[in-house]
């Protein structure tokens, strides 16, 4: 058995001299081994908008205090106007009398007929032709023969015209190229 507390003795006296030493407080961090230099360069950016913010306010309440000066010479104001004088109204003679005559009656004007109201605005867009249904595009709306766009009835449509009418006037109006 002496043998075995020997042995154990040793173990033990080697267990303690390879072991690291504990961190003398275990709940800190350990200290960040890999240093960015996001701190400086963070630094260097506020030190930058510092001096810029100083160098341009400065340069603004100079010109604040000391607004540019006109260049000698030229006179911002036009010359004043020179008054015009009139010269003295001449007596003028007295008109002589006029005779009097009846007056000259004048014809009634002729009754004024209003002209006719202008066709409605109508612009065809497109036609799509068949022999048995075709229909155009006009104003932005698909119409077939009979139907009504702003007041005017679709009389014809062939494949290229359409005859429209309104108030008992034709129209026909062609595709524009």
């Amino acid at each position: 058995m002496s043998r075995i507390n020997d042995a154990l003795k040793r173990a033990s006296q080697n267990d303690h001299t390879s072991r690291p030493t504990p961190p003398e407080n275990p709940a800190a961090p350990a200290p960040n081994q890999s240093k960015t230099p996001w701190g400086a360069v963070l630094w260097m950016v506020i030190a930058f908008l510092l001096v810029c913010t100083v160098k341009f306010g400065s340069h603004a309440l100079a010109v604040r205090q000391n607004p540019p000066q006109p260049v000698v010479g030229l006179n911002p104001k036009p010359p004043a106007p020179t008054p015009v004088v009139s010269p003295a109204p001449v007596p003028q003679p007295a008109p002589a009398p006029v005779p009097k005559t009846a007056p000259v009656p004048t014809p009634a004007p002729a009754p004024v007929t209003p002209p006719p109201p202008a066709f409605p605005a109508v612009r065809l867009q497109a036609i799509f032709y068949t022999a048995a249904d075709p229909h155009a595009l006009i104003n932005g709306q698909t119409c077939a023969k009979g139907d009504q766009v702003v007041g005017v009835r679709i009389m014809k449509i062939e494949a290229d015209k359409v005859t429209l009418q309104w108030n008992g006037q034709s129209k026909v109006v062609t595709m524009q190229n």
